[in-house]
């Protein structure tokens, strides 16, 4: 094996783990040929990979032979957290906008074509909301991944719209490339997104 084969190597094996890590995130409970054929993999690798994860416990192996993300991803989510020195007092001036307005507050963060949320403080409203720390959503859903998409560089914006129209998450979702241009001028023109319903009904932001 050559020496440049056998650099490149532990990359691939890493990569190959963290696509097999994502379509774990999104399926709860999928079975090792179902991981393979998604990720395509070929599916000897695919059930090494995936006793390997389970063997340094961030894979659980269900009583029906699934495959689940196991529980030490919170571990890794706190630690991750506390270590976002950015933002050291972030929950303090969201809990003071939660308490001057009575709306729940989020912090995110651009993470590829999504916005990851740091931190939230709860406001008055019923516990309806799917983002939490951790949590991430697209951006063409929402008012802080419009924004962010609004606002990014214009090439962003169409390797972004390229990839439209998505699957959205009701019928008010905005999944199309001219809906979403159209979007995009509303909230330079204006400042701020509106998030009416595109993502949970009931719920705006």
């Amino acid at each position: 094996m050559s020496s440049k084969a056998s650099d490149q190597e532990p990359t691939g094996a890493l990569f190959k783990a963290g696509k097999i890590i994502d379509i774990l995130a999104d399926n709860n409970g999928i079975g090792p040929a179902e991981v393979a054929a998604v990720s395509g993999i070929p599916r000897s690798s695919a059930y090494r990979i995936l006793d390997g994860l389970v063997q340094v416990g961030l894979v659980k192996v269900n009583q029906d032979d699934t495959y689940s993300l196991s529980l030490s991803w919170l571990d890794l989510s706190d630690v991750a957290r506390s270590s976002l020195t950015e933002w050291p007092k972030a929950y303090d001036l969201l809990a003071e906008l939660t308490t001057l307005t009575g709306q729940t507050s989020f912090l995110t963060v651009i993470s590829g074509f999504e916005t990851v949320c740091v931190e939230c403080a709860q406001g008055q409203s019923f516990d309806a909301l799917i983002l939490r720390p951790g949590g991430t959503l697209p951006f063409f859903a929402g008012a802080a991944g419009r924004v962010c998409l609004a606002y990014s560089d214009e090439q962003i914006q169409e390797d972004y719209l390229q990839q439209a129209p998505f699957e959205g998450y009701n019928e008010n979702s905005l999944v199309t490339s001219d809906a979403l241009c159209a979007d995009i001028k509303q909230i330079q023109k204006r400042g701020f997104a509106i998030s009416n319903e595109d993502i949970t009904i009931g719920v705006a932001s």
